[in-house]
């Protein structure tokens, strides 16, 4: 694999200079590559459901944080 920085709009320029069998043989590609990154993912990533069972949220959860506990306490 080539590690070339590319501008999305170069791509987007390369991209439109292909024939149309080579972007279909490009998307087919993409498509595996996508399918092959999703199956490497690690174990760890993934979401265990009841993990810690009888854990809570808190009921002010969304709610925004004081600035004293971005800015410190004022002493």
């Amino acid at each position: 694999m080539l590690n070339i920085p590319v501008r999305f709009e170069d791509l987007l320029t390369a991209i439109e200079q292909l024939s149309d069998e080579q972007k279909r043989k490009l998307f087919e590609q993409l498509k595996l590559d996508m399918q092959n990154t999703k199956q490497d993912a690690p174990e760890a990533a993934k979401r265990i459901p009841d993990l810690h069972p009888g854990g809570w949220i808190s009921e002010d959860f969304d709610e925004p944080l004081p600035d004293e506990f971005w800015f410190g306490e004022d002493k």
